[in-house]
């Protein structure tokens, strides 16, 4: 959603204050406002839970810095809480399975008409009004114990948002803890209310598992394996050796360095090559049909079942670009890990095992890389 779709309304102190008195219980360990504005909320959940660690997303890049100065230890993201793409790319990404409470004042709307937006949740797609969508979608992502947020009546009662109160209901026991009147934020003339969502028992594994699901492959078996060679210490051999295959040398442009193999990094069949050290390009997600080639240290392998399961898998990959990037992070050169590339697949619905060494017998005749098969 860009910054200029809805109209910011921030929260009231004294509003902010009721929202923090109503988590109850223990500190919570992680708490996070998808739609944090100037942080007034936070702050005022920093004061009550001084141990607890604040997340925070807004769109608005300025007020981001603000809440930032205003706690230094939080974790501020410049992101917009309804874009997929924005979520994974952000740091409170990295907290997706630790958030323990959600609070927030999500944006209403328009003040001149009624916004309706389109989200996907859990598989389904749903019309609803701004505030419900921001409320369905920390769900989805997020799976909070509990959520305290405040909202537009309409999300309790209109018929616009009944496809969002039963998506919650089937995860989340909601209570209205007060009606705020239409008095709450000037100007809006908005009837409101502070609601309370607590996740029922075993709703997060079967949001987490519904999360895969929406997006459920059947390629069967996707093997990662790690090239085992580092480039220093490739030894060339002129009989009996494989093709190495470096980052230099992935697109098929380069003929590859026939060396000593490794008892780590050999494959064969149909793969997806991609550098472990440096961004991928759609590019490399093209399959590529191998003999036994050597891969070094700097490149990983998804292996396949089969040539159609492999362009099943790298037409996936390319549908969901932007969170396989999100597994490349570093100061200086981006790499990634097999872990990160293996709870990327399972969270992408693909079934994915580590391996190492190729079964695959048949010996090298010369050619290279078999692209596009």
């Amino acid at each position: 959603m860009k910054k200029s779709a809805t109209d910011p309304h921030y929260t009231p102190q004294d509003i902010a204050k009721a929202v923090a008195a109503s988590i109850g219980g223990r500190a919570p360990a992680f708490v996070l406002d998808p739609a944090a504005g100037d942080g007034a909320l936070l702050v005022a959940v920093a004061a009550r839970f001084p141990s607890a660690k604040m997340l925070a997303m807004d769109v608005d890049k300025k007020a981001a810095g603000r809440l930032q100065r205003k706690l230094p230890s939080s974790v501020v993201s410049v992101c917009d809480a309804l874009t997929q793409k924005s979520i994974v790319h952000s740091h409170v990404w990295h907290f997706r399975d630790r958030v323990d409470v959600v609070v927030a004042n999500p944006p209403f709307g328009n003040r001149h008409k009624a916004m309706v937006l389109v989200v996907d949740a859990w598989g389904k797609q749903v019309r609803c009004g701004t505030a419900a969508a921001h409320v369905l979608s920390s769900a989805m992502w997020f799976s909070p114990k509990r959520m305290v947020v405040v909202v537009p009546d309409s999300l309790l009662y209109s018929e616009r948002d009944a496809d969002v109160r039963h998506l919650l209901g089937g995860r989340y026991v909601l209570s209205v803890l007060r009606s705020l009147g239409s008095g709450a934020f000037a100007g809006t003339g908005a009837s409101v209310s502070l609601i309370e969502l607590k996740r029922k028992r075993g709703a997060s594994k079967e949001a987490q598992g519904a999360r895969k699901a929406a997006v459920k492959l059947d390629v069967g078996v996707v093997e990662l394996i790690r090239g085992g060679v580092p480039m220093h210490e490739a030894e060339d051999l002129a009989e009996g050796g494989r093709p190495l295959l470096h980052t230099t040398n992935l697109l098929g442009k380069e003929r590859c360095r026939i060396v000593k193999p490794s008892k780590r990094g050999i494959v064969s069949g149909p793969v997806i090559l991609l550098p472990r050290v440096g961004l991928p390009t759609k590019r490399h997600l093209t399959p590529a049909n191998l003999r036994e080639h050597q891969l070094s240290d700097c490149v990983i392998a998804f292996r396949c079942q089969s040539r159609e399961a492999a362009w099943a898998v790298s037409r996936h990959l390319c549908a969901h670009f932007e969170r396989l990037l999100s597994c490349w992070r570093g100061t200086g050169a981006q790499y990634t890990t097999l872990k990160k590339l293996r709870d990327c697949l399972d969270d992408l619905g693909i079934s994915v095992q580590v391996g190492g060494r190729s079964e695959c017998a048949s010996s090298f005749n010369g050619e290279g890389i078999a692209h596009g098969f």
